[in-house]
């Protein structure tokens, strides 16, 4: 036996008639399992954007503590009994816990709350067994069950979302009021479908996630009715995967556009995806893509070339489709969209980073600023240069090398040793810090960095690699005492001018450094203030500076950087550093890298000091005397 429900129904409990009465602004929330990864995330912003529906939670071993979120605190407790002896009262329970505790969590809320009448369970691949006792248990107690494994109930009308992340982080993004309902077998694609009506003005009443685990406890038969008898509903759209004869009896009296997917699912002989998104028999993809042609007195799946549809629906296999058949249908019936259309479906590239190649212009999409409040984000990652690498345990995870095994030759950053082997010793040490070689211009650049240090004579780092020769050290050890002594405060000045070049240059639009035409004029009246002339040029002159610009310009090298310091210093007149120029040359190496996001820009800083290193252990690899 079985408490009286709906008269339609008369061999089971189904307790909603209307799809309005699906999600209230009156019906309030008991979350199980509140403080799960899941939920920690999704609660708050259904409370909020429900008007503080969520009256309580329970975690176990979580009593006394509290879920903030924008709306207040939710008070968390063991159980359900101890929240109801708190005086808290809900008629609706939603359920997070593991699939093995689905089952017990339903038996203790319905035990201990006789006013419940709705469950929500979103829990993912239920045992079939518990769905049995679960289903009789909501039947015994005239509960409406709706899961598992969905993503709950949103009703934009009343503003009320119950269960899962329907309509995302920002539901009223999404949950636009309308005229159309929509009835998924995937939670996910719930909200794409409500996004896509929106480009062609059609707004939503309910949107259902109704799940697809082997049970679907609230289907699709119950739903046509609730959809029939909703006075603000006019259309609907169903989303329907392989599996189950739940649509093959409906009957329609409202105009339905009906997705249906998974033909590719056909042949599996075991769940890929929805534990019940598997056909048995006569239940596959291109059965029930039939079943709705019936339906609706027509013999074609609806496509942008071939719109066939009739008043009564259409059957489209895209969902990108859906704008356009809801509204081809709708004229049919003389009915127009609810509002004037928002967007389109054109691919849109937010961010585009093509890694320096040249793309057909078929491919080459243009960028388009993104919508609010997505814009600032973007704009705020724009003052962000360099890749931003996870932290994570470093043990064979850089990628910079990898033996190839059919060859057993070692390559790295992708460059065979053999290869590198034909390239200078300048410019493999550069491949080993930006992850590729320097060009032609930058060769001698690299020359002129690393050479500029190299004479070790009468520095404390050759004197404490000759003590540790004379006591007897290893040869590595030795010129370890060397770089010991060069340490961060001996390059903070080339450190400091490319940071200062990096935030002088970041948003110039500078792609190669070796493009002297590049009009800096801009970074050149920003240098007038906040300390750059300082941290950039010397008030006496610099012997180490100056032949290093003379043997640049000996080799012919250009470099947008050295070209800027030139100007800067003539317009100052004033002299520029050995440190500034080594800072210039690795801003130079580094920058395309840095601007494909390759490297970081803590990689970048860091370059002067790879360059002295290297320059101190040749350096320093000869004793004093010779």
């Amino acid at each position: 036996m079985h408490p009286q429900g709906v008269a339609a129904f008369p061999h089971y409990y189904v307790g909603i008639d209307s799809l309005d009465q699906l999600a209230t602004p009156e019906d309030r929330v008991c979350v199980l399992n509140i403080t799960g990864g899941e939920s920690r995330g999704v609660t708050p912003v259904s409370h909020a954007f429900s008007g503080g529906n969520v009256v309580c939670g329970t975690a176990p071993g979580r009593a006394g503590t509290v879920m903030k979120t924008p709306a207040g605190e939710i008070p968390v407790y063991d159980n359900v009994a101890e929240a109801m002896d708190a005086g808290h009262r809900f008629n609706v329970a939603v359920v997070y816990l593991p699939p093995a505790g689905v089952r017990d969590g339903v038996l203790e809320v319905v035990r201990v709350n006789p006013e419940l009448d709705k469950i929500v369970i979103l829990t993912e691949k239920v045992p079939v067994r518990d769905a049995r006792v679960i289903r009789a248990i909501g039947q015994m107690h005239g509960i409406d069950i709706f899961g598992a494994n969905c993503l709950g109930i949103a009703d934009a009308h009343n503003r009320v979302r119950i269960g899962g992340a329907l309509g995302g982080s920002n539901p009223e993004e999404s949950l636009v009021p309308g005229s159309v309902a929509i009835f998924s077998n995937s939670g996910n694609f719930t909200t794409t479908i409500a996004v896509y009506l929106l480009t062609a003005g059609w707004g939503t009443t309910v949107s259902l996630s109704s799940g697809k685990d082997v049970y679907i406890h609230y289907a699709a038969p119950e739903w046509c009715h609730a959809f029939h008898n909703d006075q603000r509903t006019r259309a609907a759209v169903m989303y329907v995967e392989p599996g189950g004869y739940y649509e093959h009896d409906l009957q329609f009296e409202k105009p339905v556009v009906a997705c249906v997917v998974g033909r590719w699912k056909a042949k599996l002989t075991r769940a890929c995806g929805h534990a019940g998104a598997i056909a048995g028999s006569g239940d596959n993809a291109a059965a029930k893509e039939e079943w709705f042609l019936q339906k609706f007195g027509v013999d074609e799946v609806f496509t942008p070339e071939n719109p066939v549809c009739s008043e009564q629906g259409a059957v489209v296999t895209n969902i990108s489709h859906i704008p356009l058949a809801m509204t081809a249908v709708m004229a049919k019936c003389g009915q127009r969209p609810d509002f004037e259309p928002r967007g389109d479906l054109s691919l849109k590239c937010w961010l585009s980073n093509t890694q320096g190649l040249k793309l057909p212009e078929a491919l080459d999409l243009p960028v388009v600023e993104a919508v609010a409040p997505y814009n600032e984000q973007i704009a705020a990652l724009g003052e962000q240069v360099g890749a931003v690498f996870p932290r994570q345990v470093m043990k064979d995870a850089s990628g910079a090398s990898l033996m190839d095994p059919k060859t057993q030759v070692t390559r790295i950053h992708g460059v065979s040793v053999l290869d590198a082997s034909t390239h200078t010793f300048e410019e493999n040490l550069v491949l080993g810090l930006i992850r590729e070689y320097p060009d032609l211009n930058g060769t001698p650049l690299a020359n002129v960095a690393l050479n500029a240090f190299v004479n070790q004579s009468g520095s404390i780092g050759l004197a404490a690699t000759d003590a540790a020769r004379q006591a007897g050290s290893s040869p590595n050890t030795a010129l370890s005492a060397a770089v010991a002594l060069l340490g961060p405060a001996a390059v903070a000045p080339a450190s400091r001018a490319v940071a200062t070049l990096m935030e002088l240059f970041k948003k110039s639009d500078l792609k190669d450094p070796s493009d002297t035409a590049f009009d800096f004029t801009g970074q050149l009246a920003a240098a007038a203030g906040g300390g750059v002339v300082e941290t950039l040029l010397a008030e006496g002159s610099c012997e180490r500076g100056a032949r290093m610009l003379e043997a640049i310009d000996a080799r012919g090298a250009r470099s947008v950087f050295i070209e800027f310091l030139k100007a800067l210093a003539a317009r100052e007149g004033k002299a520029l550093r050995g440190q500034v120029v080594l800072a210039a040359i690795t801003c130079h190496l580094g920058w395309p890298a840095l601007m494909r996001k390759r490297i970081s820009a803590f990689t970048l800083r860091n370059l002067p000091w790879h360059f002295r290193i290297y320059s101190t252990l040749v350096g320093v690899a000869a004793e004093s005397g010779r």
